[in-house]
């Protein structure tokens, strides 16, 4: 039997959005969400952003197993690539960039690809099917953005 701990919060989908809600043990309510951008030439993008409302700064290893699951979801029924651009606003970046790569790193999915690149001012991630015939292009892409 699996561990509470392990398991994803129940979440759902709000109608015609790709907007996702679930409230976690401690009563901290989280909406992860989906924006098409227009980044790239190669193929449609999305990026991936997620908000905390309430709770508390309670640590719950299940958020991180909500959002992966999520973000799976996402990917079954879209054959695209995320982008998760690390807000900057309170210089807090390189850290947000850490929990997501720890995240990714346990969370091991052998049909994803994900490359990041922290800079000074920024810090980002992309993640690209290891099957999507657009990754190099794709990969080149926002290596561009980032300079950019």
């Amino acid at each position: 039997m699996e561990s509470n701990l392990l398991l994803p919060y129940k979440y759902h989908q709000e109608e015609g959005k790709l907007r996702y809600k679930f409230t976690t043990i401690s009563g901290a309510e989280y909406t992860a969400y989906f924006i098409e951008q227009n980044y790239f030439e190669t193929c449609l993008m999305y990026e991936l952003s997620f908000e905390k409302e309430g709770g508390g700064k309670i640590y719950d290893k299940r958020v991180s197993h909500t959002i992966i699951s999520i973000a799976k979801e996402f990917f079954r029924k879209n054959s695209s690539s995320l982008i998760f651009i690390c807000d900057n606003t309170d210089n807090r970046h390189k850290s947000r960039s850490i929990l997501f790569n720890r995240w990714f790193n346990t969370h091991p999915d052998s049909g994803f690809l994900k490359y990041n690149i922290v800079l000074e001012s920024i810090a980002a991630s992309i993640i690209v099917e290891k099957d999507n015939p657009l990754k190099e292009m794709i990969l080149s892409e926002f290596k561009g953005l980032i300079k950019d």
